[in-house]
């Protein structure tokens, strides 16, 4: 369980103050935020459309790429701030 990268477990918490990266901005105006943009049906891609419209604004950057595992991974590496998508599968 967990997520690991080249089989060394990644913390997105640390657990002590030896850490030299600053952590990053929870501030919504400095986050780099990754979205899934599904296209299955109309009416979720205008709900979803009318929701990047929204945060576009309101971030530092908006990205979309790649799948929700590896987006959820890059956020625990902290490589984004967050991630959202809608019609998700628990696989």
């Amino acid at each position: 369980r967990g997520c690991y990268l080249n089989n060394v477990r990644i913390d997105p918490v640390p657990r002590n103050n030896d850490h030299k990266e600053k952590p990053r901005s929870t501030m919504l105006s400095q986050s780099l935020v990754n979205v899934g943009f599904p296209v299955c049906k109309e009416s979720t891609l205008l709900v979803s459309s009318r929701a990047v419209n929204a945060l576009a604004t309101k971030v530092r950057g908006l990205r979309m790429v790649a799948c929700a595992s590896q987006a959820m991974a890059w956020v625990a590496q902290s490589k984004f701030d967050s991630y959202f998508s809608w019609d998700l599968n628990a696989w």
